[in-house]
């Protein structure tokens, strides 16, 4: 998608990611989302606030959460992931906000995906 002309966005969108975009297939009645290896670059303003902590069964983790602020793209949607430096993937958490339903930018949360026992 193409800058709109004259428009300036209130944020600096100095870092590079990739957007993943899920391919859903369903086997046996059972829908699944599968994330391809490569994507669709993007700049965006990218702020991490160092994670969240959360308990849960007596047990404290912290989840890394993040801010994501970019142009406008229909095609991030809640169910996406982005990936930044190819190895961290975030994804995407809640529908993605149309600042001012102008179509000129939008924000939204991620979250960290990572394995773990």
């Amino acid at each position: 998608m193409g800058m709109p002309s004259g428009y300036r966005p209130p944020v600096r969108l100095d870092t590079v990611a990739t957007l993943l975009v899920p391919v859903r297939t369903e086997k046996n009645g059972v829908r699944f989302s599968e994330y391809p290896d490569s994507g669709v670059p993007f700049a965006c303003e990218f702020k991490s606030y160092g994670g969240t902590e959360s308990s849960e069964n007596g047990i404290l983790s912290v989840i890394d959460t993040a801010s994501v602020k970019c142009w406008f793209d229909p095609r991030i949607t809640a169910g996406c992931r982005i990936a930044l430096d190819g190895s961290r993937v975030y994804d995407v958490v809640g529908e993605p906000e149309d600042v001012g339903n102008r179509h000129q930018y939008m924000q939204f949360k991620v979250e960290r995906c990572k394995g773990g026992a």
